[in-house]
């Protein structure tokens, strides 16, 4: 299923890079208004992205995209969304001006504390993702680990579990070692 999407994916980035190929832009693929130098960048821009993502590349870059995408929807979903959720049986406190101090529920706080800790190692993530989706390097396999191990680590943080969850965070930092040293040539990948 995963597959057929991605090709069909494939198939309207080569449409698309057909379509802008040859002499520029064709008028039809515009709605009327706008500037003409705006309706350039983007033809340049879309040109740039259709030929980018070559066969060879585009099942990689998608991959990782996944990844990223997916990493940026558990820190929605641990960083806004769950203590939102927490924190429902107290409207009136997310009404008001938040004047006076909140006591958190012992799990409110655990989720804080590890929306926290992804917000550490979130950055360092998200940049070594990018680098190695813009120089090519398959880092796809390591990314998903990174991230099975932060949802994991965000359950476990969230229900309590003490010994487990040190050693999903060691597990996770290995993951973003690894990264960096695969982005600096040092490690085979």
């Amino acid at each position: 299923m995963v597959k057929a999407a991605r090709s069909a994916r494939l198939s309207a980035v080569h449409d698309g890079a057909a379509a802008l190929s040859g002499e520029g832009c064709s008028p039809e693929l515009f709605q009327k208004g706008g500037s003409e130098v705006a309706k350039k960048k983007l033809c340049s821009i879309a040109l740039a992205l259709a030929l980018y993502c070559s066969d060879s590349q585009y099942e990689k870059a998608l991959s990782m995209i996944d990844i990223i995408l997916l990493t940026l929807l558990l820190a929605l979903i641990q960083i806004v969304l769950l203590p939102l959720l927490l924190r429902a049986n107290n409207f009136a406190y997310l009404l008001s001006n938040r004047d006076g101090p909140y006591e958190p529920t012992a799990v409110l706080a655990r989720v804080q504390r590890a929306a926290g800790n992804l917000q550490e190692s979130l950055p360092a993530f998200l940049v070594m993702a990018v680098i190695a989706l813009v120089q090519s390097i398959d880092l796809t396999l390591v990314a998903s680990v990174w991230l099975a191990l932060r949802a994991a680590y965000f359950a476990s943080y969230a229900l309590g579990f003490i010994g487990i969850r040190t050693l999903i965070w060691m597990g996770a930092l290995v993951c973003l070692v690894y990264m960096a040293l695969a982005l600096a040539g040092l490690v085979a990948v």
